[in-house]
């Protein structure tokens, strides 16, 4: 018997089925100037928006609409990035040593344990922020292209299941309100940070900015998974529809219905492709943060009775920690979601299939085929699945190394 990869057996389903109403999206290259097919609504548009917006300020866009079309990012734009990035770094590093010097000279009165952690802490913050900056950096330069493929998809389903404008105005107000938060607990955390030290410099407060792109990247997934969870209920209910009211009589709508799905497992697979690396380092980084709030905590400990301000910081640091925690389980929650309509979509054409419709049963069995063909759980790089074990898996360890810290404290 002859094995076929998932993507060959992929492949000849969908020549099989040789689709006559819809034409498959084809991956734009990022050398052509006007794509074919590249416009974009201004429904998807509406939805975009805030992110676009939270991206473009902060010159890390994952590509551009221009005159409602969508293009990769040019190289000029890529060079303008980076450019602008290496030089905001070099002067950050020439802060970071004046600041490690003022307090290794011992003017802050902080003592020497207190002194050198602040120092180890300061050099480690510099480090994580800079691989935070490359890793996206690389993923807006390398998956440019598979970024514009994931938009197209998106839209040609849209067109495809002709979902209410109105039901997508709250995806809207979704993104919006994200945005308003994440920018309303940066200022609340900087008004913390500022009563607490006297000497904070205008770089202090970018750097702090600058990470809320990280929370960006991670909304730009559970955005697009909370529309292809929308999307699959949506094609669920048009199957039931078919079934219980007969109105799918023609091959060519069954093979709208497969092209669909097919489209959404794409997306679905582009956008865990292109998010697997960032989001392997939000958890990363959500676990450094924790831990070293709890470090700070019992270094600072000695001053709380002498100088009281000095307990804003703890308190702003911890909220700002459970904001990014609160992402991981928004994101774990969205996966489930998503994987539970999957669930959902199998069990559908299962039940399809045992009913013996008359009306071409056999692109559910291709619906299945390709489901568990090329369907996998979302993961970071191998490391772990995101999925409802994941909250839990961070808690136990975050919880696990602060017992270890407060040992070390106290023991």
């Amino acid at each position: 018997m002859i094995m076929t990869t998932s993507k060959d057996m992929y492949t000849y389903l969908k020549n099989k089925l040789k689709f006559k109403r819809i034409e498959t999206i084809i991956v734009p290259t990022c050398k052509s100037d006007l794509l074919q097919n590249n416009k974009i609504e201004d429904d998807l548009q509406s939805m975009l928006r805030p992110l676009n917006f939270m991206q473009n300020i902060l010159l890390y866009a994952k590509y551009s609409i221009r005159n409602n079309h969508i293009y990769c990012n040019t190289y000029f734009y890529n060079c303008f990035s980076l450019f602008s990035w290496f030089i905001y770094r070099c002067f950050s590093l020439i802060h970071l040593i004046s600041v490690i010097k003022s307090a290794a000279s011992g003017k802050k009165g902080w003592g020497e344990h207190s002194t050198r952690y602040f120092i180890f802490a300061s050099v480690v913050d510099y480090v994580i922020f800079v691989i935070g900056d490359l890793t996206r950096a690389f993923l807006n330069i390398t998956q440019s292209q598979h970024n514009v493929s994931l938009i197209l998809k998106i839209q040609h389903v849209l067109e495809a299941l002709q979902i209410d404008k109105f039901k997508l105005k709250y995806y809207v107000i979704f993104n919006w309100s994200f945005i308003i938060f994440i920018n309303s607990c940066f200022i609340v955390f900087f008004c913390f940070f500022v009563y607490t030290f006297d000497d904070v410099s205008v770089f202090d407060i970018f750097a702090g900015y600058i990470s809320i792109n990280h929370d960006t990247n991670i909304m730009f997934t559970i955005f697009f998974l909370k529309l292809m969870t929308k999307m699959l209920r949506v094609w669920i209910k048009k199957v039931e529809n078919s079934r219980n009211l007969d109105n799918l009589a023609r091959n060519e709508d069954w093979d709208i219905l497969f092209d669909v799905f097919a489209n959404i497992q794409e997306a679905y697979t582009i956008l865990d492709k292109s998010c697997r690396l960032m989001i392997t380092y939000y958890t990363l980084f959500v676990s450094y943060l924790s831990l070293r709030n709890v470090s700070m905590v019992l270094c600072i400990r000695s001053f709380l009775d002498l100088q009281s301000r000095f307990i804003f910081l703890p308190v702003a640091t911890q909220m700002w920690n459970m904001k990014n925690i609160a992402m991981v389980i928004l994101l774990a929650i969205e996966c489930e979601n998503f994987y539970a309509a999957l669930r959902d979509v199998e069990s559908t054409c299962v039940m399809f299939i045992q009913a013996r419709h008359r009306h071409d049963p056999n692109v559910c069995k291709n619906v299945l085929r390709v489901q568990r063909a090329m369907f996998h759980k979302m993961s970071a790089c191998g490391f772990f699945d995101v999925d409802a074990q994941l909250p839990l898996q961070l808690c136990s360890f975050l919880t696990s190394y602060t017992i270890v810290l407060l040992q070390f404290a106290y023991l």
